[in-house]
């Protein structure tokens, strides 16, 4: 049985669509942003529970 979710990783193409799909369609609260130079991409934490 699972207790807890630390962590969940999405790859996307789409950074802004897939942004908006986590935090707006499934209302997971954004907590932190960072843009990773050294991969080019955008890294998004989203809330997804309390564990």
């Amino acid at each position: 049985m699972l207790d807890a979710v630390n962590h969940v990783a999405v790859i996307c193409l789409d950074y802004e669509r897939s942004k908006h799909f986590y935090s707006e369609v499934l209302a997971l609260p954004v907590i932190g942003e960072a843009w990773r130079p050294e991969r080019q991409s955008w890294k998004c934490d989203l809330q997804v529970g309390m564990a």
